[in-house]
């Protein structure tokens, strides 16, 4: 085998497990994403659509919830509310994604309100994959 045909296979098996590692990831935030929220008077819970992983949160346990604005490629611009507990963000909930969003968001602000979080794209994918994130 020359030189030339090895980096060319050297080249395309690259490009394979980087495109396949893209494909992982977004997979993986889209199972993780998906979630039901249901709020009750005592408690916050986020069903997981694909796993039916149940994640609650006592609500007299939380600090409160920030709010951020998130945009689109398209430059279309959606609230969204993260919870706190602890003095981090947990449990986001985007206007993008629920369409009862006004609903949700209207039980949550019965919570102390602690101002508005700066946003970036990375800080929004680490709480999507499980991350911790604190408080500005």
């Amino acid at each position: 085998m020359s030189l030339a045909e090895w980096e060319g296979e050297l080249g395309l098996g690259l490009f394979i497990v980087f495109w396949s590692s893209v494909l992982l990831l977004l997979l993986i935030v889209l199972v993780k994403s998906i979630n039901i929220v249901e709020i009750d008077h005592d408690k916050i819970k986020y069903i997981n659509w694909f796993t039916k992983k149940v994640i609650t949160y006592q609500i007299d346990q939380m600090d409160g919830f920030v709010s951020t604005d998130e945009e689109t490629r398209l430059g279309n611009s959606y609230k969204t509310i993260f919870l706190v507990v602890d003095n981090r963000l947990l449990g986001r909930i985007s206007e993008f994604n629920y369409a009862n969003f006004d609903e949700l968001n209207k039980k949550i602000s019965e919570l102390p309100f602690l101002g508005y979080q700066s946003n970036s794209n990375i800080k929004t994918l680490k709480i999507m994959l499980g991350g911790v994130v604190r408080l500005d």
